[in-house]
């Protein structure tokens, strides 16, 4: 065979049949000997904290009123007292920063947070309703007491 004849076929199919094991055995030794990264896996509540810390004014407005505050009331509060309202409604007692709201009920994203006010604030819809009902089957029935 002379210099500028290429390589004879039965050698370039040997290649071409050989290729996928030799990447295979290579992807393997990388993945056995390749250094780890350093990265230390990080807790859900934690990461729910952080990213609590960028909700802004106006989502924590609409997740108050979401949570069927009077929207007179909510517009009436100042900057500083929205966290600790919203934390007070929400159920958390002593907890006065957006990264403890996140932190301790797993929410991240304001869209977790107005699906978490929406489903408090119409749980409690419901529960005003059921006891009004109840109060006024208890009550006595005044025209019956007339007669």
């Amino acid at each position: 065979m002379s210099l500028r004849e290429g390589p004879s076929k039965s050698v370039v199919y040997l290649s071409d049949a050989t290729m996928p094991t030799m990447a295979s055995s290579l992807m393997s030794y990388i993945a056995a000997h390749a250094p780890q990264p350093g990265i230390k896996p990080t807790s859900g509540r934690f990461l729910c904290g952080r990213l609590a810390e960028r909700w802004t004014i106006s989502e924590l407005k609409r997740a108050l009123r979401l949570l069927r505050l009077p929207t007179d009331y909510v517009q009436s509060l100042e900057d500083e007292e929205l966290v600790p309202v919203l934390a007070q409604q929400l159920g958390l007692e002593n907890v006065k920063e957006l990264h403890g709201i996140g932190e301790a009920l797993t929410l991240g994203t304001p869209e977790e947070l107005y699906r978490k006010a929406q489903a408090l604030g119409f749980a409690r819809a419901q529960q005003l309703g059921w006891e009004a009902i109840r109060a006024q089957e208890q009550a006595p029935d005044l025209a019956r007491l007339a007669e």
